[in-house]
């Protein structure tokens, strides 16, 4: 059975929800039109800032985002979609959100859509 969601006209082509092991990097691989997709979830702990805060970058159809003191219980994410690129005609963007679940566990809960903008 395929399933298709359409959300404010963009296609969400990934959309996944899991529990890490730890808090190694995370890589997620997806293929949408005959293009294989790499996203890399990197957390670091930064004792000198509290603060959550992300920084992105990309080469190519590779995403590597890091997630500075993402180690909330309720968790914390992207208000505004990042963009990635595109794919054809196509914009791609991304939103996640990361929580921990429990206060003595170092696993992280993770949501991750990337989104295509327009209906294929």
């Amino acid at each position: 059975m395929n399933t298709k969601i359409i959300s404010s006209g963009k296609e969400v082509i990934l959309n996944c929800d899991f529990l890490s092991y730890d808090d190694d990097p995370c890589k997620i691989s997806f293929n949408h039109s005959d293009v294989d997709f790499i996203l890399e979830l990197n957390f670091i702990n930064n004792e000198e800032t509290k603060n959550p805060s992300f920084t992105f970058r990309n080469d190519g159809s590779n995403f590597f985002l890091d997630l500075i003191n993402f180690n909330g219980p309720f968790g914390h994410g992207n208000v505004e979609p990042i963009k990635l690129g595109s794919l054809g005609e196509r914009e791609l963007s991304l939103r996640y959100w990361v929580s921990k679940p429990g206060d003595t566990t170092i696993a992280k809960r993770v949501t991750v859509s990337v989104f295509l903008e327009g209906e294929e």
